[in-house]
């Protein structure tokens, strides 16, 4: 689940379009999947700070750039987490990868020297539910970037079912068998691609473009000259 929460001064009124603070609603689907026993992730921009504390002593230690005290919709999040058994992957010692940097990077103004000084924190998240963690190969936080003022977030994982590098994966934890409900037509097909072996690279490439190989007869590409003003 890919999410945005409004920072607490936007000048945006949420009430606008929905009766339910975005924060509550988000919460309310964590728990909501934990209740039905459905895995979980959720990446995003939550614009809450949680700095380096855990939802609870049975979750990964918690190691990040930014020690700040969470603020009160830190405190909501890690208290939603705990109770939902979802822990947050930013610098978790048990997820493979390079995640213990910041996501936002404010621009401050110039120091002495003319450089670019940055007011930089962690407010974006991946979280994912205690039985997702046995299959992420890998969590990264980028560097700053020049077309925005927050890191972006790449998350790996083998999906059930399908092929993948076991040697890649290390993890303590034993991988679950998730066993979806045969309800829906839909739930018949994702049950069937979880399941098929996985087409090669070319059958994918065909059934998007087509085929794009031309015949051995084919006359030379015809080249039209134009002219005109922008």
């Amino acid at each position: 689940m890919n999410t945005y929460v409004l920072p607490h001064r936007s000048r945006l009124d949420w009430h606008d379009w929905t009766d339910m603070d975005p924060f509550d609603f988000l919460c309310s689907k964590i728990k909501l999947a934990h209740e039905q026993g459905y895995p979980l992730i959720v990446i995003g921009d939550f614009n809450a700070c949680t700095g380096i504390s855990r939802a609870s002593t049975n979750h990964p230690i918690h190691i990040s750039l930014d020690s700040k005290t969470p603020d009160n919709r830190g405190k909501c999040l890690l208290e939603c987490l705990g109770a939902c058994n979802t822990v947050i992957l930013n610098g978790s010692d048990s997820i493979p990868g390079h995640h213990f940097s910041f996501t936002e990077h404010n621009n401050a103004g110039k120091d002495n020297n003319g450089e670019t000084v940055y007011n930089s924190s962690v407010i974006d998240y991946a979280l994912a539910s205690y039985e997702c963690c046995p299959f992420i190969t890998d969590f990264s936080i980028s560097e700053h970037t020049d077309w925005s003022d927050h890191s972006y977030l790449t998350l790996s994982l083998i999906l059930p079912g399908g092929s993948g590098n076991s040697h890649t994966f290390t993890s303590r934890h034993q991988r679950p068998k998730f066993h979806t409900l045969l309800v829906t037509h839909l739930d018949h097909l994702l049950d069937e691609i979880l399941h098929d072996d996985p087409p090669s690279l070319p059958d994918e490439w065909h059934k998007i473009h087509g085929l794009a190989s031309l015949p051995s007869s084919s006359r030379p590409p015809l080249v039209i000259y134009i002219d005109g003003h922008l």
